[in-house]
């Protein structure tokens, strides 16, 4: 781990002092590789992570499966709206952005009746 640290640190210098052909973003990547060799070696923090993947991992197929239920319910609205509000339901693009904006109370109910 110390020839890594020597090694980054030595081509950290080198690009801010000498004006390498290396660039900045290569050596921070460098630094993020060391970081993650850093958290396979504790395993507190190691455990952490994984459980944080595993959550991120359940809220990707939380919003799958919202998005199933909001693209339902925008077909079901052009289908039964689309003669009666065609501003609001006259294709599904339309009627995708009526309902996100309802669901997510972005405007009032009034103002998509009337």
């Amino acid at each position: 781990m110390n020839c890594i640290d020597f090694f980054l640190t030595a081509l950290d210098v080198n690009v801010r002092y000498n004006k390498s052909t290396i660039s900045k973003h290569a050596v921070h990547s460098f630094r993020l590789v060391r970081m993650i060799l850093v958290f396979r070696r504790v395993p507190d923090i190691n455990h952490l992570l994984q459980s944080i993947y595993r959550g991120v991992a359940n809220m990707f197929w939380i919003l799958v499966l919202t998005g199933m239920v909001i693209y339902v319910y925008t077909v079901m609205g052009v289908m039964l709206f689309k003669d009666n509000d065609p501003r609001h339901f006259q294709d599904l693009g339309y009627g995708l952005r009526t309902v996100i904006q309802l669901t997510t109370a972005d405007t009032d109910w009034l103002t998509i009746i009337y």
